[in-house]
């Protein structure tokens, strides 16, 4: 029981890892693209 816990608990941490990754990722992308409209 605690082992099913344990492993759910790590998937949901994955990917809320991952979804932060992609988001920061989209983040940098938007900042890129204002500065180089800005320039």
């Amino acid at each position: 029981m605690v082992m099913i816990f344990l492993s759910l608990v790590t998937n949901l941490f994955e990917n809320l890892i991952a979804r932060l990754a992609l988001v920061f990722t989209d983040f940098q992308r938007v900042q890129n693209i204002i500065k180089n409209k800005s320039c």
